[in-house]
């Protein structure tokens, strides 16, 4: 483990980090909230994070994409007691939504 430390602190990631990774919360926030990209990149400005529009929304995809389907692709659908299947997580999300 020691290695792997001293490793990263003499080695820098060459792979592209996404920069709005360190605001997330608050661009799910604000996006939750109705704001437009535009004004969720003047915020990301003022967090001193320079991205352009086609990255905000971009990134808004991702996010809304993680939201509906689950990262553990090997999820098998479960049974109910009747034997029927349950509904995947993304339609288990739209009924959701539907009935707030």
């Amino acid at each position: 483990m020691k290695q792997l430390e001293s490793f990263k602190s003499r080695e820098p990631p060459k792979r592209r980090v996404q920069k709005l990774e360190s605001i997330r919360e608050e661009v799910l926030d604000l996006y939750k909230s109705g704001y437009q990209a535009e004004q969720i990149q003047l915020f990301a400005k003022e967090q001193k994070i320079e991205v352009s529009l086609r990255t905000i929304s971009r990134y808004l995809r991702k996010l809304s994409a993680s939201d509906f389907f689950p990262t553990n692709p090997s999820a098998q659908p479960t049974k109910s007691k009747n034997g029927a299947r349950e509904p995947s997580p993304f339609l288990q999300k739209i009924i959701q939504q539907s009935q707030e």
